[in-house]
């Protein structure tokens, strides 16, 4: 794996918003944020972002806005992000709804996450256009 561009270290460890959008990140390990819990804002576009490890956003509990756009995401998993978390995952191809794990209907759990996908068919594929995790 990749490690990312940024040397997670206490240092930053204040830090609410934070940039990587067009860096080559192919796979997000687990705990990969874990010296920047007070993150709210999070963009990583533009990443050629491929695999996002369970556990990646773990320990941020703040984090708003998770900006994932135009990536080469085929499937996710978060299982790890605190309730209404916007996650965008614009121009990524989910080669199933269902691939998309971590995010389940309000009306079973009112303490989870819900999902909610506008896209269209595309060919053998289903193009995500909006995902948000409330």
């Amino acid at each position: 794996m990749a490690p990312l561009p940024v040397q997670c270290s206490p240092a930053y460890s204040g830090l609410q918003y934070l940039d990587l959008s067009r860096n080559t990140i192919p796979v997000v390990p687990n705990l990969s944020f874990r010296s920047m819990e007070r993150l709210t804002h999070l963009s990583m576009k533009y990443c050629k972002i491929i695999y996002i490890c369970a556990q990646a956003f773990k320990t941020l509990i703040y984090l708003e806005n998770l900006d994932l756009r135009w990536n080469r995401i085929m499937s996710i998993n978060i299982g790890y992000l605190p309730p209404r978390t916007h996650v965008d995952l614009a121009n990524n191809i989910i080669q199933n709804p269902d691939d998309v794990q971590g995010f389940v209907e309000v009306s079973r759990d009112k303490y989870r996450p819900r999902l909610d996908i506008h896209g269209k068919k595309t060919g053998h594929s289903y193009k995500v256009n909006y995902l948000t995790y409330l």
